[in-house]
């Protein structure tokens, strides 16, 4: 028996103690973003051109991080800040 079969049960029991007390690792948040032209990225000469309207989703979902390689796969847009 290795030794992260005796560890990753009691840190999974851990972190479902502590989500069970109402603490989050992770939030998920929805962003709608409105562009101030007609068009999308059209900033009509205001700075930064957007109003981002972020509202976060509770209960908070089952998160899970995505390799790299999955996100290319599955053609995923990312910016910086995603992840």
């Amino acid at each position: 028996m290795a030794v992260r079969d005796n560890v990753l049960p009691a840190l999974n029991r851990a972190w479902r103690k502590i989500a069970s007390l109402g603490f989050q690792r992770t939030s998920v948040m929805i962003r709608v973003r409105t562009w101030a032209g007609a068009r999308v990225g059209d900033n009509a000469g205001q700075s930064p051109g957007f109003a981002d309207v972020l509202t976060p989703i509770s209960p908070t979902p089952s998160v899970s991080m995505m390799s790299p390689y999955a996100v290319q796969m599955a053609g995923i847009m990312t910016s910086a800040g995603d992840v």
